[in-house]
């Protein structure tokens, strides 16, 4: 059984699962190069945490959202879909139904495979139904434009299927087929108890529901080889988009994993979305030595670097503004500028003698000494920083900007410096330096609803002020409350998911882990001694408990960590073991850290003792409770 955890969104609202074709398509906004990709004749598997926007990626490629998607006011070109998308949502009750299905979940014939299979079906007799409706309108938007179909057509097709897939609708239509399918889940649901209590639940299962034996690709087959008889369509590809497949049936994703490696009808495709951490799905992977590049093609949607995300996100804002009726030309007109002073962000002067970063330098000089004997063991000259050449700056001076601006706001507040363990200064408003643009994009990494939760109450606001007459970027006191709400939420979120088995009672949850994470990177780049490279990342390291192994795996499937890949590595985890992750962006904010992928560090040297094989109940190396958190405490509403 497929026992991994499964992590509700941060923002759940904001879930496009929820949504209707035309939801999705009026507010659409593409990542333009993935969704290119992912719209080509190809296998796909899409990987990304809750909230990325795997569900309305797959959605966008039926023919309702296509459709409805408004090629005249799009800023992308639309990708020429040359087949019918068939999506299948992988709805809660049947994630339950398969739960409860115990161990019949992974035997041949199982009620979690009849249902898994009802489900299909049933998706593909809905796409059947949208052609009807589509078919004909003008604009079609997909290659080879379907053919309407008379009722007399439908009535054959409707015959031809009922009798292969075993059903025996009362209306002989497409709607008629769909109401016999939904009435063989209710059947499944009432049989499965009393095919537990079987001593032979496959014999059980043949004699109860005959159709139990029914392979879906050999159904699809048929299914779609009759519509084009009957249609007389011409030949064209059918492409089953699994959301959240990490949920189907183990026997069920090894099936669909072999297909990947050559399907017998070479007329369907599948678009696989998954968490990026699955160990049941990777072992499947594993055994049955799918190729990525040669028999499907990956898709990831996190990025390592905040950069990879910049554009995606400033459109996906600037259509949330233009919901209000809002048009802008840059988004610092909205949020202001950074206190980071990205370069990215166009800075003007930012090493001049009035410039941001240049000011930075010069006040960390003067309260840490640990950054003054840096600056002269290497020679820097701050008062010199504004006349040096592009290339001497990227080697002395770039590289460390965030992380002098990042301790130096930290420090700020005591006036001196002394190197210790946990801070004992004044708390200072930490999600300030986080506002302005683009540091409020890179908060969100690309993450549509993180996004769209974030700006959404922000844009309001601007939107109220511009209507009083006032001018200006939102101030950074309303941001910086916003991103507190955010990070609150999220960590809300994160103490409800359990750090090893799904029984554990731990109170902290995830946090068990994020906190001491967040703490060190916290000690090591703002506290300690200065270092041009702190650690702001770590390593799997061999000697991790399998427990922690587990917490790790949740925290990237909730999107609390990221994975950063080395290059050329494969790109789907089929281990967490000497992988590297960095926290989200949004925790980093809350743990005052700096903006930004750095070296790595071993698991195991955050975590000491606590979290090594063989030693799981030996109390951490830190057990007091860092004043890096003190006063901050996890409420929305504080």
């Amino acid at each position: 059984m497929n026992s991994m955890f499964y992590a509700p969104s941060v923002f759940e609202t904001f879930n496009a699962r929820h949504l209707s074709a035309d939801q999705v398509a009026r507010t659409f906004v593409p990542p333009v190069e993935i969704f290119a990709e992912l719209a080509t004749r190809n296998h796909h598997i899409l990987l990304g945490p809750r909230g990325s926007g795997k569900t309305t990626l797959l959605k966008m490629l039926t023919l309702p959202a296509l459709a409805k998607w408004d090629v005249q006011n799009s800023d992308v070109v639309i990708p020429q879909v040359d087949f019918v998308g068939i999506f299948i949502a992988a709805d809660r009750g049947w994630h339950v139904q398969l739960q409860n299905a115990g161990a019949l979940h992974d035997e041949p014939l199982s009620i979690g495979r009849v249902a898994f299979t009802t489900h299909v079906l049933a998706s593909l007799i809905q796409t059947f139904r949208d052609i009807m409706i589509i078919a004909g309108q003008p604009g079609v938007p997909v290659v080879d434009e379907p053919p309407t179909m008379n009722q007399s057509t439908e009535a054959d097709l409707v015959d031809e299927i009922a009798s292969v897939w075993k059903l025996k609708p009362a209306i002989k239509t497409l709607g008629g087929l769909s109401i016999a399918l939904r009435a063989r889940l209710v059947d499944l649901g009432s049989m499965r108890e009393r095919a537990k209590r079987s001593a032979d639940p496959e014999g059980y299962l043949l004699e109860n529901a005959p159709y139990s034996d029914l392979r879906f690709r050999d159904c699809v087959s048929h299914a779609i080889e009759t519509y084009g008889v009957l249609t007389q369509d011409k030949p064209r590809s059918w492409a089953f988009l699994f959301d959240e497949f990490e949920v189907a049936p183990s026997n069920i994703q090894r099936d669909i994993l072999e297909s990947l490696r050559g399907e017998a009808d070479t007329r369907i495709l599948y678009k696989i979305a998954l968490a990026p951490y699955n160990e049941n799905f990777m072992r499947n992977v594993s055994d049955i030595s799918a190729s990525p590049g040669n028999d499907f093609r990956v898709i990831d949607l996190w990025f390592p670097e905040k950069t990879r995300a910049y554009v995606f996100s400033e459109r996906l804002v600037k259509r949330v503004l233009l919901e209000d009726r809002i048009r802008v030309d840059r988004l610092s007109q909205v949020f202001g500028s950074s206190d980071f002073g990205f370069p990215e962000a166009n800075d003007i002067r930012p090493y001049e003698e009035d410039g941001r970063v240049l000011e930075s330098f010069k006040s960390l000089a003067k309260i840490d000494p640990t950054f003054r004997q840096h600056l002269d063991d290497n020679g820097i000259k701050l008062e010199l920083i504004g006349s040096m050449t592009e290339a001497e700056r990227a080697e002395k001076i770039r590289k460390m900007r965030s992380i002098v601006i990042t301790r130096e706001y930290f420090l700020r507040a005591d006036g001196s410096f002394q190197i210790r363990s946990v801070g004992r200064g004044r708390s200072r408003k930490i999600q300030r330096l986080y506002t302005g643009y683009p540091t409020i994009l890179a908060l969100a990494e690309g993450n549509p609803r993180l996004l769209i939760g974030i700006m959404t109450p922000l844009v309001r606001t601007w939107h109220r002020l511009r209507e009083t007459g006032r001018t200006g970027a939102i101030e950074k006191s309303a941001q910086a409350a916003q991103i507190k709400r955010a990070a609150n939420s999220f960590r809300a979120l994160l103490k409800t998911i359990p750090y090893g088995d799904e029984g554990d009672v731990n109170q902290r949850g995830l946090l068990r882990l994020l906190d001491d994470v967040g703490a060190f990177f916290h000690r090591k780049s703002v506290l300690e001694r200065f270092s041009p490279q702190p650690p702001l990342s770590f390593v799997v390291d061999s000697v991790i408990d399998e427990t922690t192994l587990k917490a790790v795996g949740r925290a990237l499937n909730s999107g609390a960590i990221v994975y950063v890949p080395d290059p050329g590595a494969d790109p789907i985890l089929t281990s967490l073991r000497g992988k590297r992750f960095r926290l989200c962006y949004l925790l980093a904010a809350y743990y005052k850290l700096p903006i930004m992928l750095n070296t790595g560090v071993a698991l195991s040297s955050i975590l000491g003792q606590r979290a090594r094989r063989g030693m799981r109940n030996v109390a951490p190396h830190d057990q007091s409770q860092p004043e890096l958190f003190s006063g901050q405490k996890d409420d929305i509403n504080d």
